[in-house]
């Protein structure tokens, strides 16, 4: 009696400890051939999984709901080359494409790149003698 009264106190003081938390296993990759062997993947209701195409640039997410529906989404993808990209995340392509254009924005505005000093020397003389 006395020992359960003590037990009582001091669990009541003392901080419950609960055990740590149990590392999720690691998810392992899952391989399969083509789309139909992705929607005959079997998950449970709640599930999710990441299928990965042994044939094609491809990746599935399939998800099924609490009733157990399952939703198959496909995903393609590329490798990205680390070295095109710089610190701001501008390809070396994207930047010269952008440059190109830039360039021929500005020789449309000068007429094609052939206007030169000259050439605006000449439109004064015109236009003055054209007031007079």
């Amino acid at each position: 009696m006395y020992e359960d009264l003590a037990k009582q106190l001091l669990s009541s003081v003392l901080p419950q400890v609960q055990p740590p938390a149990l590392p999720q296993p690691a998810k392992e990759i899952i391989r399969v051939n083509g789309i139909e062997e992705a929607r005959n993947f079997s998950l449970k209701a709640g599930d999710e999984a990441v299928l990965f195409d042994n044939n094609e640039d491809v990746f599935y997410i399939k998800k099924a709901d609490e009733v157990g529906r399952n939703i198959l989404h496909a995903f393609s993808y590329e490798e990205i080359e680390l070295t095109e990209i710089n610190s701001n995340g501008v390809s070396k392509k994207d930047f010269e494409n952008f440059k190109t254009e830039i360039r021929g924005m500005i020789k449309e505005m000068n007429g094609n790149g052939k206007r030169n000093k000259q050439t605006f020397r000449d439109t004064e003389e015109t236009t003055a003698d054209a007031a007079e």
